[in-house]
């Protein structure tokens, strides 16, 4: 249990530590991320854009799979990645440049992420609760 909670904690310090709204996504390449030519905030992505996006990245989580395993923590590329794929920024608000996209998709993308890694997927799970909290902040404070 104390290793679980270690590793949601180091999560939580990686969410915390990156300016998801300022990021420039070119840490992976789109194909890594499973993003098409443009940039998903640019254009209408679908609830199956998204599943598709989160299966995309199955090579790069099967790569990173034991060395999460070994270090308790969510490797680096691999939270990259995911943070260039945009599965952070899921339920983010529209309006602070996130996709806040439906609880359906959230669930399903989630589901795929688990389905490669199960502590992936929970991170991914603990990223979009943490960015849900932003639609019930004051503008100013959720801007940053």
């Amino acid at each position: 249990m104390r290793l679980w909670i270690e590793h949601h904690i180091d999560i939580i310090f990686h969410l915390r530590h990156v300016s998801f709204l300022a990021m420039p996504f070119a840490r992976t390449t789109r194909e890594e991320a499973g993003m098409p030519e443009g940039d998903w905030r640019s254009r209408a992505v679908t609830g199956d854009d998204w599943v598709a996006r989160a299966r995309a990245l199955a090579p790069r989580t099967e790569k990173y799979r034991d060395e999460g395993e070994a270090k308790r923590q969510l490797p680096q590329k691999l939270f990259e990645a995911m943070r260039d794929a945009g599965l952070f920024h899921l339920w983010v608000p529209r309006a602070y440049g996130g996709a806040e996209v439906d609880l359906a998709t959230k669930v399903r993308v989630t589901e795929e992420v688990a389905r490669q890694d199960g502590a992936a997927g929970g991170n991914v799970m603990i990223g979009g609760n943490t960015a849900s909290l932003w639609g019930f902040m004051n503008e100013a404070v959720a801007r940053g």
